[in-house]
């Protein structure tokens, strides 16, 4: 998730070991990179293992040179987590549970809802993230303008546009 900037009022930093170092808030915060926007309230970082935990109302927000970013916000009480491996080329995965909101502005256009997402993205050679899988459960409404379906699990894969190749709903 590097190089990332984070601004809180106050935060603690644990930097004992230097091979897990850790930032924590229990504040209002937000977290900048060049491919996400990153805010909430409450926060657990574990910096080397490229792990965000965000405790209250995560907002992650898909950066885009051009167009409007995706969207992924937390609708209720339930943590959220962005992470990546170890490598820059490993995929982002944003995960949330106990009320999800997705909405998707290029490729195939929509809002997604429900109780848990875990999206998966990988970095372009362009710097931008492209969503690749999308695995949602609990509740799930798709809604994308003249198509609205609902269901208990969605599973779907992406192309490098955005649009959805292959999805399975039940």
């Amino acid at each position: 998730l590097a190089p990332i900037t984070f601004q809180a009022p106050s935060a603690t930093i644990d930097a004992t070991d230097p091979l897990d170092r850790t930032l924590a808030t229990e504040a209002v915060f937000s977290a900048r990179s060049p491919e996400l926007a990153i805010d909430g309230r409450g926060l657990q970082a574990e910096l080397d293992r490229g792990l965000l935990e965000l405790a209250h109302e995560g907002k992650v927000e898909l950066r885009r040179a051009a167009g409007e970013p995706a969207r992924f916000e937390s609708t209720g009480a339930g943590p959220m987590q962005v992470r990546r491996g170890a490598a820059e080329s490993d995929p982002v995965v944003l995960e949330a549970w106990e009320g999800v909101r997705l909405t998707l502005t290029e490729g195939t256009a929509g809002t997604l809802t429900a109780r848990h997402v875990a999206l998966r993205a990988r970095t372009e050679a362009d710097g931008e993230l492209a969503i690749e899988r999308l695995d949602a459960d609990g509740e799930v409404d798709w809604d994308s303008g003249d198509t609205d379906l609902q269901g208990a699990r969605l599973a779907a894969d992406f192309d490098p546009e955005g649009r959805i190749t292959l999805a399975r709903l039940e």
